[in-house]
This record gives structure tokens, C-alpha cells and sequence, in this order.
């Protein structure tokens, strides 16, 4: 699905700088492709309901 998601994120100008939210992030997959899209100078928080969903990154 990352070729998906990359398409996306491209079709909605996610760029450095940005502020995002991805609720019902599961794992954090996709938090993390958005956290590198905006760098250091944007903000990713992702939300889970879920606690028994973990990530593979850290």
C-alpha cells in the first residue's frame, strides 16, 4: 500500500513545515512516511483507540 499512500500524500501537498493528525493510525505506518514528509520543522501526532496495536519503529 506505501505506493498508495506516497501518491496520497503527493496529491495532498504534504510538505516540511506541516502540522498533520492521523487517527486510527494502527501501527504507525503512516504516521511515520507523514513525519518524514514534514521534517523537523512539522508535527505528526498519531491517535490508536486500539492498545494492542504496536509498531515496528520506535
Amino acid at each position: 500500500m506505501q505506493p498508495h499512500t506516497q501518491n496520497f500524500f503527493q496529491r495532498l501537498e504534504i510538505t516540511t513545515g506541516m502540522h498533520c493528525l492521523d487517527l486510527g493510525c494502527g501501527g504507525g505506518d503512516v504516521t511515520f512516511e507523514l513525519a518524514f514528509l514534514v521534517g523537523k520543522q512539522g508535527k505528526v501526532v498519531g491517535f490508536e483507540l486500539d492498545g494492542t496495536l504496536t509498531s515496528s519503529r520506535h
